[in-house]
């Protein structure tokens, strides 16, 4: 985070899995401090404890509620099922709204629902990652999980951290998607003047990254039977396209591969094994890609415009 001058946004803490007791690092090394733990003064393992990792969510709620201050309560772009349409709810935030009312202040009411799931972000069995999530219930649902584009200032701090690692010798990688610096960039200026493509942004992008967030949720007997039938998978004499590479490996797909599971038999050949929220909104971006890929009128790319509203 330092290499591109930003603040970190978060802390952590460690405690120790027998005594839950806060833990001290000494030289990059974790220890119990608990004397009657028995692990005390030990070097601890990442299985014997527990990280806590805190966001300091104030300033991004700011920036949030800021931008959208505008459609905060507006009740005709909220479904009727939502949140702040239950009778306790409104109960509660009646006594509070007459209460400023009768201090003339104009006041908007903010509420967080907060939520929390297992995520295995990690190729471990050793360790899982449990966040802790929260929406802010008076927005729109099309407007919580709204994401600002990168500026191209931003764009090239991160490209140039990119570089530092690459000269540095460290482990290759992407930061935040950017894998180097383009000589590209001082005729371009990005997001403005870059087209994102559809192969690129749909098909290796988008597409190879939920697959590789879906595989942690899969067990080897339900890839086998996943791979099974993409093996078997006979297309038009016109498509040429065959699976010689498993689910588990589709970092070695091609383009081809990608569109015709997006746009064919993704969606039919997951749907029994993903958790049916995340088969949901896999659904709606198949969809709307469909829609966009060959739209037959104005309408359809409006519909598709609705449909990625409601995905994250």
């Amino acid at each position: 985070m330092k290499l591109i001058g930003v603040t970190p946004i978060s802390s952590s803490k460690y405690y120790c899995n027998v005594c839950n007791s806060l833990c001290g690092i000494w030289g990059g090394q974790k220890f119990c401090e608990n004397k009657k733990c028995n692990l005390f003064n030990q070097s601890l393992q990442n299985r014997n404890v527990t990280e806590i990792v805190t966001l300091y969510i104030k300033e991004q709620l700011k920036s949030i509620l800021t931008r959208n201050i505008s459609l905060l309560n507006e009740k005709e772009l909220s479904q009727p099922y939502d949140i702040d349409s239950g009778a306790f709810y409104k109960k509660s935030m009646i006594s509070l709204n007459e209460l400023h009312r009768a201090n003339n202040v104009t006041v908007y009411p903010t509420t967080l629902n907060i939520h929390t799931d297992d995520a295995p972000l990690v190729h471990t069995t050793k360790s899982s990652l449990w966040p802790c999530s929260a929406s802010i219930v008076e927005l729109p649902p099309q407007q919580k999980n709204a994401y600002r584009p990168r500026t191209h200032t931003e764009f090239i701090a991160t490209a140039q951290a990119a570089d530092i690692r690459v000269f540095g010798h460290k482990k290759a990688g992407s930061i935040l998607g950017v894998k180097e610096t383009s000589p590209l960039l001082e005729i371009f200026e990005y997001p403005k003047q870059i087209i994102v493509d559809y192969m690129h942004l749909s098909c290796l992008g988008h597409m190879s990254n939920l697959i590789q967030g879906w595989l942690l949720m899969l067990n080897s007997d339900t890839l086998s039977d996943i791979n099974s039938i993409l093996y078997s998978q006979k297309f038009a004499h016109n498509m040429s396209v065959k699976f010689n590479y498993p689910i588990n490996a589709c970092t070695d797909w091609k383009a081809k591969h990608f569109r015709v599971f997006i746009l064919s038999i993704g969606l039919p050949l997951l749907l029994p094994h993903l958790p049916s929220i995340i088969a949901a909104h896999f659904a709606l971006y198949s969809m709307c890609i469909k829609l966009l890929h060959c739209p037959k009128s104005d309408e359809e790319i409006g519909l598709a415009d609705q449909i990625i509203h409601y995905y994250c």
